[in-house]
C-alpha cells in the first residue's frame, strides 16, 4: 500500500503548475519593480537638469528647489563657471537610493538696459 503511494503520480501536474506560476509571479514582480525604478531614475535625471538649468540662467537657488519633490535631497554647487545638481531619493518598490546628477555651465547675464 505505502509503495503504491509513493509511485503514484497523480497531483503531480497540478503540484509543477502551481510552482511554475509562483515563479513566473516572482518574474513578473521584479520586472515590474526594474520598470518602476528605471522610471523613477530618469524623472531624477531630470529634475536634477532642470534646476542645474535655473540656477545657470540665473535663478535663485531656493526658487529652482520648487521642482524637488519632498523626499529629495539636493546637492547644489556653483563652482568655476559650472552649476553641479546632484539629487538622491529612496526608490519607492526597492530598497535602493537613486542619485540624479547634472552639470551645466553657468550663463552669462547681458543688461540691454546699459548698452547703447
Amino acid at each position: 500500500m505505502l509503495r503504491r503511494l509513493l509511485n503514484d503520480d497523480a497531483g503531480m501536474v497540478t503540484v509543477e503548475t502551481a510552482y511554475g506560476l509562483a515563479a513566473l509571479l516572482v518574474i513578473f514582480v521584479t520586472c515590474v519593480g526594474g520598470l518602476a525604478v528605471g522610471i523613477q531614475q530618469i524623472h531624477l535625471s531630470d529634475t536634477a537638469h532642470t534646476v542645474a538649468r535655473e540656477i545657470a540662467r540665473g535663478t535663485e537657488s531656493s526658487s529652482a528647489r520648487r521642482h524637488l519633490q519632498p523626499d529629495m535631497e539636493a546637492a547644489i554647487t556653483t563652482q568655476n563657471g559650472m552649476v553641479r545638481v546632484r539629487i538622491q531619493q529612496r526608490a519607492r518598490v526597492l530598497p535602493l537610493t537613486l542619485i540624479g546628477q547634472s552639470e551645466i555651465p553657468q550663463e552669462k547675464i547681458v543688461d540691454n538696459a546699459s548698452t547703447p
